[in-house]
């Protein structure tokens, strides 16, 4: 009779020994995994917080607007999710790090249909926002919708403007 006591106490002990050891094995995934993306999630924000005004000067081929360097400067817009109806019923999601990162993170995503390489600075929903470059550019915020360029807004102090009404 001991014996049976024995062997389901045997059982009993091997079941709860490998049920440990399946979650400390969870248990440090799921910690790794959050470290990880800790890590990623700095990363970013270093990105988002030094961006290349000099590289983007140079792909917009004139200087950078005012206006959107003192966006970038705004650390808790840069870092908030952005929620803002103010331009037409727009969306603006997220800033995007405008780095030597950036320049090739674009290229893959680059639309054919434009006569010009694109380097956007920020997102609404599914868009894109970008600058059009050249010399007698002007600061107009454009998107690329359905095969072709739209206009986003008019530039980007009215896009600011739009934004800081939104903590107001």
């Amino acid at each position: 009779m001991w014996e049976k006591s024995l062997v389901n106490f045997l059982i009993v002990s091997i079941i709860l020994m490998l049920f440990a050891g399946v979650s400390y094995g969870l248990y440090r995934q799921i910690a790794a995994l959050r470290a990880n993306q800790l890590i990623g999630k700095r990363a970013r924000q270093q990105r988002l917080l030094n961006p290349d005004w000099a590289l983007y000067a140079q792909h917009l081929q004139r200087a950078v607007p005012a206006d959107l360097i003192a966006l970038y400067t705004e650390f808790a817009l840069l870092m908030s999710e952005l929620d803002t109806t103010h331009l037409a019923a727009s969306t603006i999601t997220e800033f995007l790090p405008i780095d030597s990162d950036a320049v090739e993170e674009q290229k893959m995503f680059q639309p054919e249909a434009l006569d010009f390489d694109c380097l956007a600075f920020a997102t609404a929903g599914e868009l894109e926002l970008f600058l059009k470059p050249g010399a007698h550019g002007i600061d107009c915020v454009y998107a690329f919708q359905d095969g072709a360029l739209s206009v986003f807004c008019a530039d980007i102090a009215q896009l600011a403007d739009a934004l800081q009404a939104r903590d107001r």
